[in-house]
């Protein structure tokens, strides 16, 4: 009974915990491009997502919502979600800013591109679609690492209500250019595959499709880093800034890759980080 009781205190004290309750089934009807990942979808000690064939978004509701939604994209170099930097960082600080937050968990590629590319298009078109329900008015994407690259993607590659107002892009994947990328990082291989064309790498370096109408960008890297680096985010601002577009780069010089919102021992700048997203998303109409 004293079990009970603790449990029951501690869900009413832990901030946001009712709000996030909703999932949403992205395509209820079937998705019009079918994933070839044949295995079950398992879940590791960590709590990555491997074989995901389902696309779906978590809703989470703050207590104090502003009419903002945001739609946040794991990474996991397009191999598995990488869900534990999300859920224990990101997620909240949206909600203590008074974001409605949408998880996205998106299909893996498996080396067909268009796959988690039409998930996260159809995220934001569903958003929009679900305005009224949740009292939104805006909604962006924001994506870490390869998540990072989608929420790119899905900025620049969109149309119509399928088009986010804002994107942040924190430690990206920007570039699937052979000669640009990272050689510790898995994302061009698992995204397209090795034997792809420079035809597809062209198609999705997300910097090579900035336009008069991308949507204004935060960027967010650190100079350490060994798997995304900062050239694909420094390309990334020269074409917004080409075009006209509303844009911020941040190059912090700690980190290295997959660090959360808050100050830590392997990145003492997440105050910096912290900060300098609170002020940026208060310009967010």
């Amino acid at each position: 009974m004293q079990m009970k009781l603790a449990a029951a205190v501690l869900a009413l004290t832990l901030p946001f915990a009712a709000g996030a309750s909703d999932v949403i089934d992205l395509w209820p009807q079937g998705a019009p491009n079918k994933s070839t990942i044949t295995e079950p979808e398992t879940v590791n000690a960590k709590g990555s997502i491997f074989n995901v064939t389902r696309a779906r978004m978590e809703v989470s509701v703050p207590e104090k919502p502003n009419g903002k939604a945001v739609i946040v994209i794991p990474g996991g170099g397009y191999g598995n979600l990488s869900m534990g930097v999300i859920e224990s960082s990101y997620v909240p600080f949206f909600l203590k800013e008074g974001f409605t937050t949408f998880v996205l968990k998106y299909r893996l590629p498996k080396g067909d591109p268009a796959i988690p590319l039409s998930d996260a298009n159809k995220a934001v078109e569903t958003v929009r679609s679900l305005f009224t329900k949740y009292s939104l008015h805006t909604v962006g994407v924001m994506g870490a690492s390869a998540g990072g690259h989608l929420a790119a993607m899905a900025s620049v590659s969109c149309k119509g209500n399928a088009c986010p107002d804002f994107s942040i892009l924190v430690y990206p994947n920007i570039t699937m250019m052979q000669e640009e990328s990272q050689p510790k990082s898995s994302c061009r291989n698992n995204l397209i595959g090795k034997s792809r064309s420079v035809k597809y790498d062209t198609t999705y370096s997300a910097y090579k499709h900035i336009s008069l109408t991308t949507p204004p960008a935060f960027l967010a890297v650190s100079a350490q880093d060994e798997y995304a680096g900062s050239l694909g985010a420094m390309l990334y601002t020269r074409g917004m800034i080409e075009n006209g577009r509303p844009v911020a780069l941040h190059v912090y010089p700690t980190g290295n890759h997959g660090w959360g919102i808050e100050k830590s021992e392997k990145f003492p700048d997440g105050d910096n980080f912290r900060e300098d997203l609170h002020r940026w998303l208060k310009t967010i109409k």
